[in-house]
Order: structure tokens, then sequence, then C-alpha cells
């Protein structure tokens, strides 16, 4: 009880600030607009970004569904240029700056699309049966490279990806199956009477009709339900242009994941760094690259036991950053500079989750941006002296951004504000602010965090927030709220975008929260 009253006790003191009259609702959720995909034209005139709003589903208006649109801004106006119900997904640049590829729906799956910015409609590029995403285009324009997503039962039909007909090297762990299961010409007549294969074959029938979900993997968990059936990423080029054909660059039961151009005839990604074991059970991750015809395929980066990723090359071509991490257990990636060709590879000093790593023109300096301390700073990295230098406060986030040879632009959340766009120089000085997605904001009476430490028995300091309700009165007692969340590589605080709206709804409901 002591504890409880000096809690109470510290939390009428603190000071507090608010900015309009209205309440927080819990629609209000529904009005937030968020900004993603920041990319500045390549010749720096330019930059697009996507809007993600909530919005009524057209048949049921108590439902709501995420949209996602495409803007363009000249650093003075905004313009957008998608609209519809179908959402747009990834977008990016043509080399001259002339043209954005972009996903969208179509029929239920994500397509590529061409826009050409100095007159014409977009035109649909790819009509592919898997679907399409993640365009890249070539450092020349003249082609881009997507990835599909391809489920096993697909795989083992297709003959572009399959060539062989072959089935995986790996055992498909199904009870009472081997990979004999698979191949063509050993179909069973489903029997529920018949003898044990006969069986077998009607309860895969049931599967297959969906009467039944059968789960044999060991990551059968997604993010809203359960994945039974495995699938493969699979890499395509095709040319950029109307009419153009789609041609697989990579093929069999290794799973493609992520994918860049090296250039205009080379293609990094990353795979599995054993395909003999099944994928589930692999844990290791090598960076791949190969010829835009599928060939010659080497290891760029790869070692047993470590995971592989973000490789992110240097404008001149010859350095890159990446992140290396043990494969086993929660790890937080450790950043290193190197070469091209992964030689004289140096690790950085830096003990937080690096990510979004953008080279400077001049290729003296790497910027990304880490989730610390309450906040997600942007840093850059010295290139030679290999010093990290932090460029924002803790306070604020800097969700996603993009930079030329004299701006960044960047999308920052923060208390007053779930996120807006910007520009800065390229010390992140002299920021203006280019948007108002989320003017509504000013009116809404919000509270205003203040940051406490504590430091345990083992002498490490933990960060917590106080915030008071946000018709607070002094004298009065509140409910208060403990709202814990944390971990190696991630936290809550006031420069954590998903923490915006949850926080600031409590507060207008006369709560308290830590």
């Amino acid at each position: 009880m002591k504890k409880l009253f000096l809690l109470f006790l510290l939390f009428a003191q603190i000071a507090f600030g608010q900015n309009g009259k209205d309440k927080v609702l819990v629609t209000d959720l529904v009005k937030i607009k968020q900004i993603a995909g920041v990319q500045i034209a390549p010749n720096g005139q330019h930059a697009l970004y996507l809007l993600r709003s909530i919005e009524p589903n057209e048949e049921n208006k108590l439902e709501y569904d995420y949209r996602s649109y495409l803007y363009l801004t000249d650093f003075q106006s905004i313009k957008q240029l998608t609209r519809g119900s179908e959402s747009v997904g990834s977008a990016v640049w043509s080399p001259d700056s002339k043209q954005i590829a972009f996903s969208r729906n179509v029929k239920g799956k994500s397509q590529i699309f061409v826009l050409p910015l100095e007159g014409g409609e977009a035109f649909q590029l790819t009509d592919l049966k898997y679907g399409a995403a993640n365009p890249q285009w070539s450092n020349d324009g003249s082609k881009i490279l997507f990835q599909a997503n391809v489920t096993l039962k697909e795989l083992l039909k297709d003959t572009l990806l399959n060539p062989k007909k072959g089935v995986p090297a790996w055992s498909m762990e199904k009870p009472g199956f081997n990979n004999d299961y698979l191949k063509p010409g050993k179909e069973v007549k489903p029997n529920p009477d018949g003898n044990l294969a006969e069986i077998r074959a009607y309860l895969a029938k049931d599967e297959e009709d969906k009467k039944a979900k059968v789960i044999n993997r060991l990551n059968f968990q997604g993010e809203a339900t359960t994945q039974p059936e495995m699938t493969f990423n699979h890499l395509y080029v095709i040319d950029a242009k109307e009419g153009g054909v789609a041609k697989p660059v990579t093929h069999g039961f290794d799973s493609f994941n992520g994918c860049d151009w090296l250039g205009n005839d080379r293609i990094i990604s990353y795979i599995d760094l054993d395909s003999l074991k099944h994928p589930d059970r692999e844990q290791d991750r090598a960076a791949v690259t190969f010829n835009a015809l599928g060939g010659d395929k080497k290891f760029l980066l790869s070692q047993k036991g470590m995971t592989f990723n973000a490789a992110t090359f240097s404008r001149d071509g010859n350095q890159m950053v990446y992140l290396k991490s043990p494969s086993e257990g929660v790890n937080i990636g450790q950043l290193f500079l190197s070469n091209a060709d992964g030689s004289n590879a140096k690790p950085i000093s830096f003990d937080r989750a690096a990510g979004s790593f953008h080279w400077s023109s001049d290729n003296k300096y790497v910027y990304f941006s880490a989730q610390s301390n309450g906040g997600q700073p942007l840093y850059r990295l010295d290139a030679k002296t290999l010093k990290v230098e932090q460029l924002t406060d803790f306070d604020t986030g800097i969700l996603t951004f993009d930079l030329s040879a004299d701006k960044v632009v960047f999308v920052k959340t923060e208390i007053l504000n779930p996120t807006e766009l910007y520009m800065a120089d390229v010390m992140l000085k002299n920021a203006t602010k280019l948007t108002t997605h989320n003017d509504w904001v000013k009116n809404k009476r919000l509270s205003i965090p203040e940051k406490r430490t504590l430091t345990n028995s083992k002498g490490q300091k933990v960060e917590y927030w106080i915030m008071k309700p946000a018709n607070f009165e002094l004298g009065k007692k509140y409910p208060l709220l403990l709202n814990m969340h944390g971990g190696p590589t991630a936290m809550w605080g006031p420069g954590e975008f998903s923490m915006w709206h949850e926080l600031q709804y409590f507060c207008a409901q006369g709560y308290g929260v830590v």
C-alpha cells in the first residue's frame, strides 16, 4: 500500500500538456492516416509515398478495410495518383524518374502496373496467375524484377518453375506418406472402405475439399490464422513495356525472399543455406546472387549457424552494409560494413536493431533507423571512421525515409500527431512539414507522457512513462493502468506509432497510464 500511495503521489506531481478540447474517441482509430513507402525520385525533384487509411466496408458499414493510395509531392504541393477500392502495395521510381511501377490487386491477386508521369493512364504490366509483387527496375530501366508466391501443389505442376517435374529432396514429414506421394501417376482412388492407400487418399480428399485442416508443419502459425500449406517465393523478370512477357529466373524448391538488381544483369536474393533440409527446420539464411537468366548462382554471404539479410550497396557499387545474426534464439542483427564482394567485413559497434539502410550520394555515409529509449531515431554511419552518429531525438519516431544529395524526406510519429511527412537537410536540421493528413488531431485533448527511469536490483535502468487522464484535476484520484510491453528488439514509448491511439484513448476515458 505504501508503494501504491507513493506512485499516486508521484502521479499527481507530473507536468501535463494538451492541445485541444475534444476527447479522443474509440472511432478516432479509423481516422488515423499512416504514411509509408517514401521514395525520392532519382532526379531529386519529386517524392512518392503510400497513404494507408481505414475505410468502411462497402457491403457492411460496421466493418472496416485498409486502403493504400499512391501520392506524389514536389516538396511544395501534394497530388493523389491512385484511387478506387483496390489498394496499392509497393511502388518504385524508374531510373529516369519518368515512370512509377507499383503493385495493385486485380481479381484478388496482386499485379504490377506502370504509371507514366508525362501523360497517359497506368497500364497493367503483369497478369500472372500467382500474382506479382515487390517490383524493382533494372538500372537501365528496360526490365522489372518481381516476386510471386507459389504453393507447393502449384509448384509441383508448373513446368516452368519445376521443369523436371521433380519433388523436394527433403521429406514431406506427413504421416503415412513419402515423396512418392507427390509424383504424378501415383494417384489412388479415394475409398473409405478400401486398402490403406485408398483410405489415406480419402482423408487427403477431405483436406483438399477443405472439410478438414491438416497441420504437419512447424511454422504453421500466421498473423491471423494457421497456414498448413507451404508456399515458395519465386522471382520473375519482365520487359517494362506493354505486352511484356514475364519469365521466371528462379526454379525448384528454394524460396527466394526479397530481391534487388545489382546493375542490369545480376540479382541478389536470400535463400535457406541447406536446400536438403525441410524449410521449416532450416534456420540459416544466405545471400545469393545470380544472373537475370537465372544461372551462375553464387553465395555472397553465408555461414553455418548464421542468418544474413538487408545487404545494401553503396551508390558506386564498391561497398555494402548488411546484418548478420545467429539463426537460433532471439537475436539482434549485428551491423557489418564490407567490400561489395563480402570481403574485409568490419563489425559496427551499435547495440540496437538497425534497419532501413540508405547510402548517401557521395558514398560516405549510411543512414538508418533503430528503435531506442522510447523512440525511433535516425542515425548515420561514417563509412570511413565506422562511427555512428544519432541525428534525431528519442521522443519521436522516424518510421520510413529516403535521401538525395541535399535532403532527407521522412515520416515522423510524435505525441501530438500519429504520422506526417517532413523534409530536412542531410543533418536532419531545418525540418519542414509537407503534409496534414492527420490534421484532425489538433482539436483533440491529448495527454503528454513524462519520462521516468527505474534502476532495478541488477543496476539496469528501465525507462517508463506516466500519462495523466486527459481531464485531470489536481487533488482528485483516478484509476491507473500499468501497460507493459517490450523485449530485446522492440518497445513501446512516445515515439512508437502503434501506441498512439491506444494510450490516448485510455487517458480520454479518465485513466492514468504507466
